[in-house]
């Protein structure tokens, strides 16, 4: 999903093929043939030399001194738009916000040419760039997106940079706005274009998923918003989801399914206005007296569907093992983070003692040990 884009390929020059009078072909082949003699002599030297001579690669400190300096040079650029798209994110959003949407595109338009005229992060065999908002979002990017370890062999992992200016946020607000005006197909090209530089974002992933509802594509939409639920780290998110599947479900008549889905959402988000008119339609629809479903009826609806009750389990144990260990490690803000992670979407009552047995900045001495 990453929505790279092929580069372009220069043609080969046409004088290549133009004709030549004769006497300058000859003086043409002589100078190749005597061209030819000398790469012959050069590559035998070289030959001999390296039979002789081994060459010395760099140091990894010499290599690692390249590339602070590179990314030094990024990193100033990125600053640089950074500044003016932080003024220009503003005035589109104040135009959207009037509903101006062809005056916002042409706003948006501009700055994303520049904006992809001056973009110097380019993935190579050794590193990727990627705008990561936080430190979960790096963890799942690279749980998903990495060569699992018995694959490293074969494909070493690359080092992962992120970078501070949002490039899928720029890409957001341009298939937002692209969106708004029904232009789904360029809608969609913006978004995957977001989706390269971060596809972890949830609100991306979910905007794209979004077009797809609109063009009446269930069956793709259903695929993508299970792609979703992987990445939904946030009570909001997985509320998200768990709507998108009770929507889905609605248009294909299975009430009991969509019920338990609006029914997990507002344990993620229980002031959800959309949750509770959905719940409404699915009692009308199916001539059902209201009531709130037993937890077994939950759990049963929930395996039978594939449905996670708390989030994906994979997020959830990247989550705790990633807590768990940050704990042990007496890194305690970190602790704290990702167990509150898990704590959001589970309510689990042991994960909240862990939470609580973390000690305050002031009983740790105030700063957390160990490293993540």
């Amino acid at each position: 999903m990453d929505g790279d884009q092929d580069l372009f390929r220069e043609s080969e020059g046409k004088e290549r093929n133009e004709e030549t009078p004769s006497s300058e072909t000859d003086n043409t082949r002589s100078a190749e043939e005597t061209q030819k003699v000398r790469i012959d002599n050069l590559e035998a030297s070289v030959v001999e030399d390296l039979d002789e001579y081994q060459l010395e690669p760099f140091t990894e400190e010499q290599a690692k001194e390249m590339d602070r300096a590179f990314e030094k040079a990024q990193q100033d650029m990125d600053a640089k738009i950074r500044s003016i798209f932080t003024d220009t994110f503003a005035e589109v959003l104040a135009v959207m916000g009037r509903k101006e949407y062809e005056k916002a595109l042409g706003m948006i338009e501009d700055f994303v040419g520049h904006a992809e005229e001056g973009v110097t992060f380019h993935d190579d065999s050794r590193h990727v760039y990627r705008c990561l908002d936080e430190t979960f979002e790096h963890i799942l990017y690279c749980h998903y997106f990495q060569p699992a370890r018995e694959e490293y062999i074969f494909q070493p992992p690359r080092e992962v940079h992120p970078i501070s200016f949002k490039y899928h946020t720029m890409y957001y607000l341009y298939g937002n706005i692209l969106f708004e005006l029904g232009r789904l197909e360029d809608a969609r090209e913006a978004l995957l274009k977001g989706l390269h530089w971060n596809p972890v974002d949830f609100s991306l992933m979910s905007e794209y998923t979004e077009t797809f509802k609109s063009a009446i594509d269930l069956e793709t939409f259903y695929g993508l918003t299970l792609e979703m639920g992987k990445i939904a780290f946030r009570p909001k998110d997985l509320a998200r989801y768990y709507r998108n599947l009770g929507f889905y479900f609605i248009e294909k008549e299975l009430y009991q399914e969509a019920e338990i889905c609006y029914i997990l959402c507002l344990r993620q988000e229980p002031e959800s206005e959309t949750a509770y008119h959905e719940l409404e339609y699915i009692c009308q629809k199916s001539g059902k007296v209201p009531e709130i479903p037993s937890q077994e009826t939950i759990k049963e609806v929930c395996r039978r569907c594939n449905i996670p009750e708390r989030g994906d389990e994979t997020l959830l144990k990247l989550a705790y093992d990633n807590g768990k260990y940050c704990l042990e490690t007496k890194n305690y803000a970190f602790a704290s983070y990702f167990l509150g992670i898990l704590y959001g979407l589970t309510k689990a009552p042991d994960i909240k003692e862990m939470l609580d047995s973390i000690p305050s900045e002031e009983d740790a001495g105030g700063e957390s040990e160990g490293e993540v």
